[in-house]
């Protein structure tokens, strides 16, 4: 099962279906956190007046906090996913996954969250569930709109 741009097909079947397939933030998303986080620190120590060659010391460790905060972030970015697979939908947060079956959902749409788009499974319990990858919008996904499509295909084939 190998990455490509933020989707992975696992077990290409003859009729060109698959058998499973899974999602998660492309490389430029996942690097996301750790760019603008430093940039963010700088930007922040600036307008308060702090620069490099005033005070070294007191810039040394917001950069040293921002970029590791940055790096923490991009690592658990990465661990999310989405995958599709016949019995259901399994959602990955962090490392940890929960399965939803196709017959526990009702449909998905698509919000607006804080400006970018996300979807949302609406489960027969009434519970929505939001799901960690594709996100849209600014600076998103450029391929949300064929992986949303993707998973509502999935599940309308079998539910």
């Amino acid at each position: 099962m190998g990455w490509r741009d933020g989707v992975a097909v696992h077990g290409l079947r003859p009729d060109g279906t698959a058998e499973e397939v899974g999602f998660r933030d492309p490389l430029p998303q996942q690097l996301q956190g750790f760019l603008f986080v430093p940039l963010g620190a700088f930007v922040g120590m600036a307008l308060q007046g702090t620069f490099l060659v005033q005070n070294p010391g007191t810039v040394a460790m917001p950069f040293a906090a921002a970029a590791l905060g940055g790096s923490i972030g991009a690592l658990i970015r990465c661990r999310n996913s989405v995958r599709l697979t016949p019995e259901g939908l399994v959602v990955t947060r962090f490392g940890s996954g929960s399965c939803l079956a196709w017959s526990q959902i009702e449909g998905f749409t698509v919000r607006r969250v804080l400006g970018s788009r996300v979807v949302l499974v609406h489960r027969a319990d009434g519970r929505k569930t939001k799901l960690p990858v594709p996100i849209g919008g600014f600076l998103g996904d450029r391929n949300f709109d064929r992986k949303y499509h993707t998973i509502g295909q999935w599940w309308l084939n079998r539910r």
